[in-house]
């Protein structure tokens, strides 16, 4: 039987516990890449994937909701990660984004980081551009930084889309082609 309907916290460890206040644990999932994470997760909600290469493992549309809280700003390859979280949401489904604002000295002084977010790539992520690798479609709902962190919530626009992902690294269910 296949996964339908879920909620995903990516990286968030021991923070997945506050999607049960809008989700069934049943249906939601931490994909997490942090083997220290392993015993703090239960095993039932835990899915170790190193999703940054390799994808996230659910079917397309599957998905209602994806928390990226402090995680997009250790991310090698945002574009994919950001494709493949539009690829699993349903049309309409919510992409809850928090990291270190670019003006902050934690965007800047943690060493694991390998990029800045600002608004102004929140509006980039948001629609396909030409020649790049960025085939996703969100309607933004909010943008904003506070000086302390980058807030935004995406939602996934899938009806009417006619994307030709010819040449893109998405394969199915996640995986690189």
């Amino acid at each position: 039987m296949l996964e339908d309907d879920l909620a995903l916290d990516l990286g968030g460890g021991p923070s997945w516990k506050h999607l049960l206040e809008d989700f069934p644990q049943e249906k939601i999932r931490c994909i997490e890449f942090n083997v220290e994470m392993l015993d703090q997760v239960p095993e039932e909600v835990m899915v170790f994937r190193d999703f940054d290469r390799h994808g996230l493992p659910f079917h397309d549309n599957s998905v209602v909701y994806v928390r990226a809280y402090d995680i997009l700003e250790h991310m090698r390859d945002l574009q994919f990660v950001v494709n493949e979280v539009w690829r699993v949401l349903k049309h309409g489904g919510l992409f809850k984004i928090k990291c270190p604002s670019a003006n902050s000295l934690g965007a800047w002084g943690n060493p694991d980081h390998v990029r800045v977010l600002n608004t102004y790539t929140i509006q980039h992520l948001a629609e396909p551009i030409p020649n790049s690798n960025i085939f996703s479609v969100f309607d933004i709902l909010e943008n904003n930084d506070n000086g302390d962190a980058l807030h935004a919530l995406l939602r996934a626009v899938k009806e009417d889309v006619n994307l030709d992902m010819r040449g893109s690294p998405i394969g199915s269910v996640g995986m690189r082609v």
